[in-house]
């Protein structure tokens, strides 16, 4: 049944791929280079599903947050409903989707330069003058450090250019927006290179708080990085990356609404506020001060020396990511639950990789890694329902050491077999402690650490230790039909190790960890370069298999006390496919898009809350965070003019399907859906000279009021929404030299 399923998907995607395009002679595309397979290779010629944009598309298309990135990867879903530097990523369905808990890692990992970051608050801080991103679908539970089961979202820094130049971006927009980049190579010498690059990020909210009379979901944020390649000789260089974040902006404030009912109705949340009903996604009464600070650093560096035989290559990267976060959670003029997040992240990661050099049909790649990190958080909230201030603490120790390789031999001119796995032994410690504090129905949030007097929860310190040890891998067989069309089949297997969990109230076993989640995936694609190279079109077809999948959700344990949990669902089934393509029929037009479609993305078997009073079976119903479509498209012409001036007009068109927030939609009678939604955007950028550009941009030109993001929250009679953004608009002047 399941090889017929994935039959008719493909049969599908060779439909949706056959139709006769005509077109004129016309500028030609430019290969691509990723490094998806830690080896520099062009994108037609790897067997993965991976979506490459470069830096200056990057910047040309507007990608200034982490939801203009998914809009632009199939099957890539993002969205903040907490915070912005804490966001749920989901790939193919595969992800956190809904915990915004400090403690586990994301079953998408997020790379910089080659060095994946755990700390789900530092983990898109970097997006800016990039060389590219890759966006890998999938397992890569191979040469990509921590195993992840979902995909990779890699970030490539812009390396130094041998010639002394910069680059200078100022943007202006709606709700006083105001941006500066800024970027410069100095070549110090021959051997010596350096790049020193730089944003700053600032934006009033567009969410009225009618009780303060302030503005919420603002930004303010600055970054920096610092590149300095060393090359002595022609058999070795080294890299050094230097980069620091700082955000003082607010956190993503949405809007409530009583359970059941529609947002601009009437109704109360559990201690009778009303405010739910002003019909506006936009204005809300919230008492309390809420900001978020997050700080980070880090520190990579990059060797290579060339054997002749092998290159050895070694990444030592170190990570230390600090947040200090406030919010209104129950988003009403009630000190109903606020709460205060204190984290701290600090991690070390080792990576030695020796991969051959030869041209012969064999080529290898043996490896190994090792990483360690600290994650402390201190969390504080207050709970009118009792009149009690809860205090709690948390540190997870992880310890993780693997072992990694890949061979590929090219079994005939056309066709190549790649076999790649890896070994990992992970060991993680963990202790939680929490008090609470009666009388405390504001969150006092100067109290000390050592808080005294009476308490209604005085739980001791409570320690667990848990070693996960598995195997990942892959095996490929990629076929070159022809210098257009390269055909793949995959079968691979990763896994993620069990997590801890950070429970709101102690009220069940949630401190003990989770069984780590293992996933066997099936894959074919082509990746074909057509009509003189004037026609770039990639699809895949995929068939997931879980087993104990890790299913986070707010879950309602009894009527007065939700509960952060996580849980393995004993059989998960994924089916999809997604197609990426880029054409340019003409000398002046071009036509990119990518579109992404899951009709399977189900729970085989699963029992929610299991062996608690309020167990249900969710076996059949669909898994959170999974819409069935999603896509892009975007018509770019370019206008010459006599005097050497260029236009470049721009519309694209981005949508996605509804898709269940909470695992445990079905039990809540399927409120909580987030509806579909499509946005305009458009952008005409005119080149005046080689050093300036002028462009004007609008995202979201029809004011699309689309919820974005969906939390059940209903033991506190209500659900949380987090809207996109309206309507903004600006302009942006482009230097460079």
């Amino acid at each position: 049944m399941k090889k017929n399923k994935l039959a008719h998907i493909i049969s599908g995607l060779a439909i949706a791929t056959s139709g006769e395009i005509a077109f004129a002679q016309a500028n030609t595309l430019e290969e691509v280079i990723v490094t998806a397979t830690k080896r520099e290779e062009s994108l037609q010629e790897i067997p993965i599903a991976v979506s490459a944009i470069s830096g200056e598309s990057f910047k040309q298309a507007g990608l200034d947050n982490n939801k203009d990135l998914a809009v632009k990867s199939p099957n890539l879903n993002i969205s903040s409903p907490f915070s912005a530097a804490n966001p749920y990523i989901t790939l193919r369905g595969v992800g956190n989707g809904g915990d915004f808990s400090p403690l586990p890692e994301g079953s998408v990992g997020v790379a910089f330069d080659g060095v994946t970051v755990i700390a789900q608050n530092g983990r898109l801080t970097q997006a800016f003058d990039l060389e590219r991103v890759e966006v890998l679908r999938g397992p890569q539970g191979t040469l990509f450090g921590k195993n992840t089961t979902g995909g990779v979202i890699s970030y490539i820094s812009r390396k130094p250019g041998d010639e002394f130049d910069y680059n200078i971006d100022l943007t202006v927009g709606r709700f006083a927006q105001t941006d500066v980049e800024f970027g410069m190579d100095m070549p110090v010498s021959d051997e010596l290179k350096v790049r020193v690059a730089g944003v700053s990020n600032k934006r009033d909210g567009y969410v009225d708080n009618l009780l303060t009379k302030e503005d919420l979901n603002d930004v303010d944020n600055q970054a920096a990085r610092v590149v300095m390649v060393w090359e002595p000789s022609d058999t070795f260089d080294a890299t050094l990356n230097l980069n620091t974040f700082r955000d003082r902006g607010g956190v993503n404030t949405g809007k409530n609404r009583p359970v059941g009912v529609e947002f601009g109705g009437t109704g109360t949340d559990y201690l009778g506020f009303d405010g739910f009903a002003i019909d506006d996604p936009f204005t809300v009464e919230i008492n309390t001060d809420t900001y978020e600070h997050i700080d980070s650093d880090g520190s990579i560096l990059t060797m290579n020396w060339d054997l002749g035989y092998a290159t050895l290559t070694s990444v030592s990267g170190v990570v230390e990511v600090d947040r200090d976060q406030v919010q209104d959670f129950d988003y009403s003029i009630n000190d109903s639950v606020e709460h205060r997040y204190i984290d701290n992240t600090e991690q070390f990661s080792q990576e030695l990789r020796l991969a051959s050099n030869t041209d012969s049909d064999l080529q290898w790649m043996l490896g190994l890694f090792y990483f360690d990190s600290t994650l402390e958080t201190n969390h504080r909230f207050s709970f009118a329902a009792i009149s009690t201030f809860f205090h709690q603490n948390a540190k997870l120790d992880t310890e993780s050491q693997a072992i990694f390789g890949n061979i590929s031999y090219n079994l005939s001119d056309a066709l190549r077999l790649r076999v790649e796995g890896r070994y990992t032994d992970e060991t993680k410690d963990y202790r939680f402690e929490q008090l609470g504090f009666p009388g405390a129905t504001a969150p006092d949030y100067s109290r000390a650490d050592s808080i005294t007097g009476p308490t209604v929860v005085n739980q001791p310190s409570i320690s667990d230790d848990a070693t996960f040890d598995e195997w990942s891998g892959r095996i490929t067989l990629d076929y070159q039909m022809n210098d257009e069309v390269m055909l793949y089949a995959s079968a691979s297997r990763g896994f993620k190790s069990g997590i801890f969990q950070f429970p709101l109230f102690l009220t069940n076993t949630a401190t003990n960890a989770t069984g780590p989640e293992t996933i066997v995936a099936y894959e074919v694609g082509a990746k074909t370069t057509l009509f003189d190279n004037r026609a770039r079109i990639n699809f895949s077809a995929f068939n997931y298999n879980f087993e104990d999948q890790q299913v986070f959700t707010l879950s309602g344990i009894n009527p007065l006390v939700p509960e952060l949990l996580t849980e393995n669902a004993d059989e998960v089934e994924i089916i999809g496919m997604e197609l990426d393509f880029t054409l340019i029929p003409t000398a002046n037009w071009t036509i990119t898009g990518s579109v992404g479609y899951l009709p399977i993305a189900e729970y085989e078997e699963f029992t929610y809350l299991e062996g608690l009073p309020n167990a249900a079976d969710l076996s059949g119903e669909r898994i959170q965070y999974a819409p069935r479509t999603d896509g892009t498209i975007e018509v770019s012409h370019l206008s010459e003019f006599g005097n050497g001036m260029q236009l470049t007009s721009s519309v694209s068109y981005d949508f996605q399907a509804e898709h269940s927030a909470d695992a445990a939609n079905a039990v809540t009678g399927g409120r909580l859906y987030v509806p579909r939604w499509h946005t305009w955007n458009a952008r005409f950028s005119l080149d005046v000279s080689e050093q300036l550009t002028v462009t004007a941009w609008a995202k979201n030109i029809t004011d699309e009021e689309y919820i974005d993001g969906l939390v059940n929250i209903g033991a506190f009679g209500y659900d949380m929404a987090l809207y996109g953004e309206p309507r903004t608009f600006g302009l942006t002047l482009s230097f460079k030299h």
